[in-house]
């Protein structure tokens, strides 16, 4: 193979007009019709890592949108719970106020009855 490469340059560059040509082939590595091509089986290997990244990704979006669904319904709750106990706090101070209103005319009453009678 290096031969018929060496014969090949020598071949073009004497067609060029040069007499004398020196070619150095130096063999590094030999691909065979039954050896993985290196290209395809690294582009492969990215396609495999980017469909984990994206599966990846794609789970971790829909485990983030689960927990903010949870955290808004618990948040919902917690507001109904809050505005729950607020009318019933409201509620017992307008009772509690509407029963010291009356304490208070009975016992203007009381002092004004008393004040007649010359007690």
């Amino acid at each position: 193979m290096a031969d018929a490469v060496r014969d090949a340059a020598r071949t073009v560059a004497a067609e060029l007009g040069s007499n004398s040509v020196a070619v150095t082939v130096t063999v590094t590595d030999v691909f065979g019709p039954f050896d993985t091509d290196p290209v395809e089986a690294g582009q492969d290997a990215v396609d495999d890592a980017l469909t984990a990244a994206g599966d990846a990704v794609y789970d971790a979006a829909t485990a983030t949108r689960e927990a903010a669904d949870d955290v808004a319904s618990a948040t919902r709750e917690a507001a109904d719970d809050v505005a729950s106990a607020t009318r019933r706090a409201v509620d017992e101070a307008a009772e509690e106020d509407g029963n010291a209103r009356r304490r208070s005319t009975a016992a203007n009453d009381a002092r004004d009855r008393a004040r007649r009678s010359g007690a």
